[in-house]
């Protein structure tokens, strides 16, 4: 059997070819095969080759020319009479967009290789007990402690007298860590799954499952590191793998995005802070920069609060630093390169910052906290009887005020006219602006949409009701200094332990960086878009999905773990002549040499 096509342009040009409806054949049905009988018979082989159109239909009887046919073809066998009915490893599957066997590929995928498997403790004794001398299987064993996740035995033949020690897993050169736990540790850090919360005696209440590990293994029964075990992993071999992967992954970034501002001779940055906890009692800090052309992270710094400072002293504090590093960067690689704009939140502070000591960047405001803001003010009073006039307009007033902050390109007066042009449009006015209350229009005159359809929801100034609605949608819209905030808002709209914070900062930053870079290279490619409700905009909003990423850089952190566990010893210091590779032998860690009791000199 052959599979169709999943293409509709595919399957028309079958159809046309076969001369059926093969839509009307699958009746609703996404998958569907097609008989061998339709396409040329080709020798059988291993692999399954992709192949031209299938040929016209043939009758049973109509005999065909090969040269090299089918084997057991003529076979009497019911079984090999019905092959042309049955899926077989043998089935050769035809491409209808090339000629001939130019390119023949396999049809499956090549199995993942683990390595590491949950075998269950009796079946692994009974491949265990048997000795490796005399082959006897009169063997007693012994439990010895377990080291982590790792379990090691003593084993003694009672027929010839011989003993050895057999373990689970291997030592990492001549350091005592074992590899599964280095693996358990780094894996757990670089999807972010925190290994444990609290002691084994204290009570669980309203924990995720993700913070669960621990008690998974306790519940399973299965061997496990203990927390002082993994934090001593963490901090003396993956921090430091991680260090390496997210400094090599910023460079590689950080030279992408000088080098595509070299065409314009500036850059663009947005910046936000976030702290490891809400409110004003935060310990850590952490304020990432992001390019908002290649909207990859440029840099990220993160500072720890001082005993006589305010935690939200640290984000205009975490921003001078990151800045001075970028722009020492830049001065390194090319000096005609200069930071034009950056956006923030509207933070005294961080305002206060960038007009005493970055004086040639611009500031601008975040579109989305800016809209936001304005959101949750009108949404608070959106249900009350004197807002029903406007209830209809409230949602399109905040589409419109992203598209005069995007349309008008950085220019904030343009944008704040655009915006003051929706009251007069709720008005069903819409051209010939010159004046809205004590607003003076200069740079637009017309509303930029084209002839509209006549809407029942316009408003009418005339009608108590519909003008009290009006005066209070202005009202919160313009009062205090909004107008004057917006003329900054930015056009771009981005959104934007102390080791153990800083490496899950770099964690993250790794993690958005490789796939704004496989996005680049072309290997991770958008597969479409979905819908999901918004709950910040209360609404159904359609998204980009892409396929999945490869996550390489988490492997690369895990081996780069299980190599400096083999190259440093207990103390921290590297150990002389031994290779970075460990022995990868059938007894070379975990089955040691075997000694005889009384035989050893």
């Amino acid at each position: 059997m052959t599979r169709l096509p999943q293409s509709e342009e595919k399957r028309e040009e079958w159809s046309q070819k076969l001369r059926i409806d093969i839509k009307e054949k699958l009746g609703g049905l996404k998958t569907g095969f097609l008989c061998r009988k339709h396409f040329p018979l080709q020798k059988n082989t291993h692999f399954r080759p992709r192949q031209s159109l299938p040929l016209r239909p043939r009758k049973l009887s109509e005999k065909i020319d090969i040269d090299e046919p089918v084997e057991n073809l003529d076979s009497e066998s019911p079984t090999e009479s019905l092959s042309d009915d049955l899926i077989c490893s043998s089935d050769k599957e035809y491409d209808p967009t090339q000629e001939g066997f130019a390119d023949k590929e396999e049809d499956f995928e090549e199995q993942e290789r683990y390595e590491y498997l949950l075998v269950d403790y009796e079946i692994l004794l009974k491949a265990l007990l048997f000795c490796r001398k005399c082959y006897s299987e009169d063997v007693s064993f012994k439990l010895e402690r377990n080291n982590g996740a790792c379990t090691s035995m003593l084993f003694d033949c009672n027929n010839c007298r011989a003993t050895w020690h057999w373990a689970s897993s291997k030592l990492l050169g001549k350091s005592k860590q074992r590899a599964v736990n280095s693996i358990i540790s780094s894996s757990c850090a670089v999807v972010g799954l925190p290994y444990s919360v609290c002691d084994h005696n204290v009570k669980l209440v309203k924990l995720s499952v993700l913070q669960k590990l621990l008690e998974f293994f306790n519940c399973a029964r299965i061997p496990c590191l203990k927390k002082r075990r993994n934090y001593q992993i963490l901090k003396k071999y993956v921090m430091p793998a991680v260090a390496d992967a997210s400094e090599e992954v910023q460079k590689e970034e950080l030279n992408i995005v000088l080098l595509d501002s070299q065409k314009t001779g500036s850059l663009n940055l947005a910046g936000d802070a976030m702290f490891d906890t809400p409110g004003y009692n935060a310990e850590y800090c952490k304020y990432s920069l992001l390019d908002v052309k290649t909207n990859m992270v440029v840099d990220v710094e993160v500072t720890k609060k001082p005993k006589k400072e305010s935690s939200k002293a640290q984000e205009p504090k975490s921003l001078e630093r990151v800045l001075n590093r970028v722009i020492d960067a830049i001065e390194s690689h090319d000096k005609k390169i200069k930071i034009d704009s950056i956006t923030t939140d509207r933070d005294p502070s961080v305002s206060n910052l960038l007009k005493t000591k970055f004086k040639s960047i611009k500031q601008h405001y975040d579109a989305w906290h800016y809209v936001r803001n304005l959101q949750k003010a009108l949404w608070k009073k959106e249900d009350q009887t004197q807002m029903r006039p406007v209830k209809p307009w409230i949602r399109l007033l905040t589409n419109h005020l992203y598209h005069a902050i995007g349309t008008s390109k950085g220019n904030g007066k343009l944008a704040v006219q655009k915006f003051m042009g929706f009251f007069l449009h709720v008005q069903n006015k819409h051209k010939g602006f010159k004046k809205f209350r004590n607003f003076k229009f200069t740079k637009i005159r017309k509303c930029e949409h084209k002839k509209l359809v006549n809407n029942s929801n316009y408003l009418d100034i005339t009608n108590d009701k519909d003008s009290k609605a009006l005066d209070i949608l202005v009202e919160m819209s313009t009062k205090g200094k909004k107008l004057d905030d917006l003329e900054r808002v930015s056009p771009f709209f981005s959104h934007n332990n102390e080791k153990g914070f800083a490496m899950r900062s770099q964690l993250s930053t790794l993690h958005w960086n490789s796939l704004k870079l496989e996005e680049r290279s072309g290997s991770r490619q958008k597969s479409g878009t979905k819908s999901h409700f918004s709950k910040s905009l209360k609404r159904i909003v359609w998204n980009d999905f892409f396929t999945p990423a490869t996550h390489s850089w988490r492997r690369k952190i895990v081996e780069d773990v299980k190599k400096r566990c083999s190259i440093i010893d207990n103390n921290g210091t590297k150990i002389p002549g031994v290779k970075k590779e460990g022995k990868l032998g059938g007894a070379s860690d975990s089955d040691e040499e075997m000694l005889p009791d009384s035989t050893t000199g």
